[in-house]
């Protein structure tokens, strides 16, 4: 993972991590083909590809924090909503169930 290319200071959250281990999670836990786990990823880069080379530089983490309870804000919480969304429309619905608590 490298936010903001890694080239600008104070653009990740604990946040991405976090998304990050919970996928790991969910891939050791249900069993997930490597197969599966690579055609997934191919439908991930069809969205992202494009615009690698000019990414959006993102936030900081005072943008996308509550500061005085750390607590993701409201829109951020959102963009991840809509992210996990498309998570499940390519076949990943396994990692949004449990992220609601199903």
């Amino acid at each position: 993972m490298a936010p903001a290319r890694n080239k600008y200071p104070e653009r990740a959250t604990g946040f991405e991590a976090q998304v990050c281990c919970e996928i790991g999670h969910v891939v050791a836990q249900t069993g997930i083909r490597l197969k599966d786990i690579g055609e997934i990823v191919k439908q991930l880069l069809k969205n992202y590809e494009k615009h690698i080379s000019n990414a959006p530089l993102g936030k900081t983490f005072e943008e996308c924090y509550d500061i005085d309870n750390k607590m993701p804000k409201p829109e951020y919480l959102k963009l991840h909503q809509e992210a996990m969304e498309r998570w499940v429309k390519i076949g990943f619905s396994e990692y949004h169930k449990r992220r609601k608590g199903s």
